[in-house]
């Protein structure tokens, strides 16, 4: 008599044991729609992101299209069914694409709406007063249209290189801290840019990355949206 309990709670603790694995698997694997096991729950996860900036967003200086077309084509092939839009203007200052974000970004109603501008207010003095309320403009129409909003710092440029162009790394760091803090005083995100690029990291007119200083700016941001999700 005493086998057969001793026997009989065996098969039940066994029976537990491989309950319990079966409901750690699935849950692990976040089965979705008769999907289970971790590569189906990593196929599941897809982004939905709208970038607005100038001509660094845009692709200027890179052959291979800038950080946003290689953050459009990492995610398209990582993550399928993935939206990504590029809505940047070549030479835009804030005011520029925040009278642009409606008809852009404003019009996809993207998870993440990123904004990469900045760098041309430090070249036509605007001042920072102005430069903080047009931010401020531009992350109220943001912030309507998506739930997270991510401001992409300032980079820095290589004054040896400019040829005349009006652009100074201390005045680019000034502007570069003001949106810092305006970005934490309304809870937008924030993409640290200043020391990513280095004097080697420059095309030809110091202002615009090369394929390298694109590179290291989409490294950066792909870490970041994959860390945020959707």
């Amino acid at each position: 008599m005493k086998n057969k309990i001793r026997a009989l709670i065996g098969v039940s603790f066994i029976f537990l044991i491989s309950a319990f694995s079966v409901a750690w698997y699935l849950n692990s694997g976040g089965c979705k729609q008769g999907k289970c096991g971790p590569e189906d729950a990593m196929a599941s996860v897809t982004y939905s992101v709208c970038i607005s900036g100038d001509s660094l967003a845009y692709g200027l200086g890179d052959s291979a299209g800038g950080w946003a077309s290689r953050l459009e084509n990492y995610l398209s092939q990582e993550y399928s069914g993935s939206s990504i839009g590029n809505y940047s203007l070549i030479g835009a200052t804030v005011r520029d694409v925040s009278n642009n974000y409606d008809a852009g970004c404003g019009s996809q109603q993207a998870d993440i709406s990123i904004l990469a501008v900045g760098i041309n207010d430090t070249s036509h003095s605007i001042g920072k007063e102005v430069f903080v309320n047009n931010l401020n403009e531009l992350y109220k129409k943001a912030s309507k249209s998506s739930p997270t909003v991510v401001f992409v710092g300032l980079t820095s440029v290589n004054e040896s290189l400019l040829n005349g162009l009006n652009y100074r790394n201390q005045s680019i760091a000034d502007y570069d801290e003001a949106m810092k803090d305006f970005a934490s005083s309304v809870g937008a995100k924030y993409i640290e840019m200043r020391n990513v690029l280095d004097d080697n990291d420059f095309s030809e007119d110091g202002l615009h990355p090369n394929d390298a200083g694109h590179e290291k700016m989409f490294l950066k941001i792909k870490d970041f949206v994959e860390t945020t999700g959707k």
